[in-house]
């Protein structure tokens, strides 16, 4: 899965979204773009494609602070972007 992170539909990359909804869990493939917003959970286990931010990963690694996240990062689903 990919993701990106925050309001903003473009970047520095020169990657844009468009044709945004929203869509269940179940109806998610591979492939698909995702956004997740500040204090949403991760659905699935991703790589970010657009965007930055932090994200709580303590149900994996126990540490309080948040993991920082850019382009090419990977997310694992159940987090939580900060």
């Amino acid at each position: 899965r990919s993701v990106f992170f925050g309001e903003d539909e473009d970047d520095a990359s020169g990657a844009t979204v468009e044709g945004e909804r929203e869509i269940s869990i179940e109806m998610i493939h591979l492939n698909d773009v995702l956004r997740i917003l500040p204090f949403e959970r991760v659905p699935a286990d991703g790589v970010v494609v657009l965007g930055t931010s932090d994200v709580d990963e303590s149900l994996l690694t126990g540490e309080s602070r948040a993991v920082p996240k850019k382009l090419g990062s990977t997310v694992v689903g159940g987090s939580v972007n900060g």
